[in-house]
Parts: C-alpha cells; sequence; structure tokens
C-alpha cells in the first residue's frame, strides 16, 4: 500500500501527506448481495450513498469506506481476452470479506460520484474549520482563510485528486458509471433502477445546518488557477469549470 501511494502522488505532480484513510476496517464498499462496489470520493455525498446501500445503520465518525479501485482491483487483474480467460480458472466466491475475485471485479456493477474539484476543495476546507478536532490533527489555526489553506495546509488524504480513487493500476477508469454531485439525485436513480432499489431519496447526511455562501466567494485568482493546476486530470476528464455553480 506504501508504493502504491507514492505512485499516485508521483502520477499527479502533487505530494501529499497520506495518513492510513479513515476506513471502517474492511477493504471497501462491497455489496455482494446487490453485486456492486461504490468507490466514496470524500465529499462528494457519499455518506448518504454508504447508508442507503446499506453500508451501516448509524453514522459515527469513521464509519465511512473510502478505498480506492486500485486497493479493491485483484493482483494480476488484467483487461481483455487474457483476463477473461484467466478469470475462468478462478473461484466464485471471494476468500475473505470485503475482496472480490477477478471475475467480480469485472462483473458487479462499479460506480462512483465525483464533484465540481473547486468546490469540493470548498467543501472539505470547511469541513475541517466546523471541527477544532481536525484543526488540530492537521495543524490548521482557527482563523485560516481558504487561500491560505489550499497553500499551505491542503496535503491531506482528502484533498488528492479524485482520479486518485478512481483509476485502476493502469491508469484506466474500470468504472460503469460515474455519477455527479451537482445533479445527485438525477444519477443516483440511474444506480438505484440498475441495482432494483427501492424508490426512496437519499438520506440527508453530512449536510451543514442553513445556507451557506457560495463556494465561488471563498476563490481569488491565485487561489483558482492553483486548483485548476492541482486537478487538471480531473477538470479535463470531467469537463469541469470554475463556474460550474452547484
Amino acid at each position: 500500500f506504501e508504493a502504491r501511494r507514492s505512485r499516485s502522488a508521483e502520477l499527479h505532480g502533487q505530494r501529499f501527506d497520506f495518513p492510513p484513510p479513515p476506513e471502517d476496517g474492511s477493504d471497501g464498499m462491497i455489496s455482494h448481495d446487490l453485486k456492486c462496489i461504490f468507490i466514496h470520493i470524500p465529499k462528494t455525498a457519499g455518506t448518504s450513498i454508504e447508508k442507503r446501500l446499506g453500508h451501516f445503520d448509524e453514522l459515527t465518525r469513521g464509519v465511512q469506506d473510502h478505498t480506492t479501485i486500485r486497493k479493491l482491483q485483484p493482483e494480476g487483474e488484467k483487461q481483455g481476452l487474457m483476463g477473461r480467460l484467466t478469470s475462468a480458472f478462478q473461484k466464485e466466491e471471494p476468500t475473505e470479506e470485503g475482496i472480490v475475485t477477478a471475475r467480480q471485479f469485472r462483473t458487479y456493477y462499479k460506480f462512483t460520484f465525483v464533484r465540481n474539484p473547486w468546490a469540493r476543495a470548498v467543501s472539505w476546507y470547511r469541513n475541517i474549520m466546523s471541527d477544532p478536532n481536525h484543526q488540530k490533527k492537521h495543524g490548521v489555526p482557527a482563523d485560516c482563510t481558504f487561500p491560505d489553506y489550499m497553500k499551505h495546509h491542503s496535503d491531506q488524504w482528502a484533498m488528492r485528486p479524485q482520479t486518485h480513487w478512481i483509476l485502476d493500476r493502469d491508469g484506466n477508469n474500470p468504472l460503469d458509471f460515474v455519477g455527479r454531485f451537482e445533479r445527485l439525485e438525477e444519477d443516483f436513480a440511474i444506480v438505484r433502477d440498475r441495482l432494483g432499489l427501492e424508490k426512496e431519496p437519499l438520506p440527508d447526511l453530512m449536510k451543514a445546518p442553513g445556507k451557506r455562501p457560495s463556494y465561488l466567494d471563498h476563490y481569488d485568482p491565485a487561489t483558482i488557477d492553483l486548483v485548476a493546476k492541482r486537478y487538471a486530470e480531473e477538470i479535463r476528464m470531467f469537463g469541469y469549470t470554475f463556474e460550474d455553480v452547484e
């Protein structure tokens, strides 16, 4: 796992502080009942999705699972004909909880949700600034502005590029569906119908009370450019712009 962290930092041209992600002890948000794998990128409504999929009963600190697709990818799993031939001789069922076989990895419905990186950065900053425990843990002053946070304190696990969670070991996106936070209910309806879930709205979790200013208000020109450079790959991949207002 340490080697994969170093490779990710090199791929994206940015050095990050890589403490262990706050996972619940499992190896991914896998449902063998629903035959799906959900990749939870921080600050993309993933907690509500995990709850809807039955990953936890009670929301407590650290209950969310932020495992990357690379960690779930079986060793030696390859795309194309050779991968299909190899998996044909592997066991049908996983040997450990949270592990998928090569065949399950290919056939399970794999999905995630992404978010405008300018908005996601502000959302994580607000999360830090609303929690003194987070501020102490990450050494963020209580009066830290967003531009200062991005320049001096944003080398944290949740601020890795979203591609860190969704690209496999070959740098490809093996997911079947990538929904957007900006059209959450509409896109989750696609997932819900695909998995045969009841037509119920997502639970409203992790949402701050009251109306907050737009993420646009936190930016100056230099910080706009900083985010654009740091997250260039996902901006290019998903076509986001700074003013894609949520």
